[in-house]
């Protein structure tokens, strides 16, 4: 049946979601936190994943449980994968929110053209206070 061959996808697609994970982590190096806040004299990072994602750390552990879920052909572990999109999307709105301040036209710029959480779907950007 389909069991081998989906397996072998839930497990490559949880060691793609890994791999964006520790590449997102790599990218940001001294400016990774694992708390909301930005760092004195924090740097804007766009390149690597950032380039393709706001939020590519969220877009990682989501992909890696969903993987999971279709390697062990666990239902509970896709659906809990699904749910953890709820409390990632609101930390990305809390974020934003603070970016936008910190980094005024440059996050705003970088927000208009790169998907908060899924490449290549574009939804209007989180509104940004303006200084």
């Amino acid at each position: 049946g389909l069991e081998l061959p989906l397996g072998l996808a839930g497990v490559l697609l949880a060691w793609l979601g890994a791999a964006i994970a520790v590449w997102a982590k790599l990218t940001l190096g001294r400016w990774f936190s694992a708390s909301f806040g930005v760092k004195p004299e924090h740097a804007l990072i766009t390149t690597g994943p950032y380039a393709i994602v706001r939020h590519p750390m969220y877009t990682a552990l989501i992909t890696l449980g969903l993987g999971l879920g279709v390697a062990f052909d666990s239902v509970l572990t896709v659906g809990v994968a699904v749910l953890y999109v709820v409390p990632f999307a609101l930390h990305t709105y809390i974020e934003e929110q603070i970016f936008a301040k910190h980094f005024g036209d440059a996050w705003r710029d970088y927000a208009a053209r790169v998907p908060r959480l899924v490449p290549g779907w574009k939804l209007k950007a989180t509104p940004s206070p303006r200084p």
